[in-house]
Order: C-alpha cells, then sequence, then structure tokens
C-alpha cells in the first residue's frame, strides 16, 4: 500500500511503525534547509493519513537517522504542503500539539557499539484529538 495514501478505516490502529519509511521519500529531498515541494508534499500526505488513522491516544512511532531538528518540521507539519494546510510550530524539543493532532517528542537512540559518527532517532508523536 502507498504509504501517502492509506486505504485503512479511520482510527483502526493503536501503533503505526516506521522504520526509515519516511527516510525513503527523503531521497528527493535534494536541500534539507530548503526540500523540494513534492518531499513536502510527501511526507504531509504520509503524516496525515497515519494521524487519520490511529485511534485517539494511539501512537506513531518512527525510527530514522535524520536529525530532530530537521525531522520535527515534517512530523509537526511546520512545511507549507500545495494544498497550503495550516502548520503548527514548535521552538522547543517540548511535546507540541500539531497539524496532525498529536504531541511529538524524541529520544536518542544508541547502541552498545556506538563509535559510528551516525546516531538513530526514535520518534514518538500520540494522538490527542
Amino acid at each position: 500500500m502507498d504509504m501517502t495514501i492509506l486505504s485503512f478505516q479511520a482510527e483502526e490502529f493503536d501503533v503505526v511503525i516506521d522504520k526509515a519509511a519516511m527516510d525513503a521519500i527523503m531521497t528527493k529531498e535534494n536541500d534539507v534547509w530548503n526540500p523540494s515541494q513534492e518531499v513536502v508534499d510527501s511526507a504531509w500526505s504520509m503524516c496525515s493519513h497515519i494521524s487519520r488513522v490511529l485511534k485517539r491516544n494511539g501512537q506513531h512511532i518512527q525510527i530514522s537517522f535524520a536529525q530532530p531538528h530537521f525531522r520535527n518540521k515534517y512530523l509537526l507539519g511546520q512545511h507549507v504542503p500545495t494544498q497550503n494546510i495550516s502548520a503548527g510550530k514548535s521552538t522547543t524539543n517540548q511535546p507540541v500539539i500539531c497539524a496532525f493532532h498529536w504531541d511529538c517528542r524524541h529520544e536518542t537512540v544508541e547502541g552498545t557499539n556506538s563509535s559510528g559518527c551516525f546516531q538513530n532517532f526514535m520518534y514518538i508523536m500520540q494522538k490527542v484529538l
């Protein structure tokens, strides 16, 4: 199924897990500071559909190597899609309710052999509406 157009019923799942699916969308981002409109629209659609299929208090868990100051802009709806839908704003790492009706926080995931330069992050969104 296309992750940007989920055909599941509304409020069908308690948890939706993403292990690098949004990372795959980001391969066409071009510039992390000024991403392509195609990527913005695809990420917005993905988050919107995930929010729709989550039950109230359901969680969307995303594992990614994307750093929070870049990924949060997508997860909180801060990049404006072509549909010009209002977006939430956040300037802190505190949970914030966003355009997708979830709060968002992240944790750094480190393995036992974390000698490499890359970190992974776990983003946890909990639907509140």
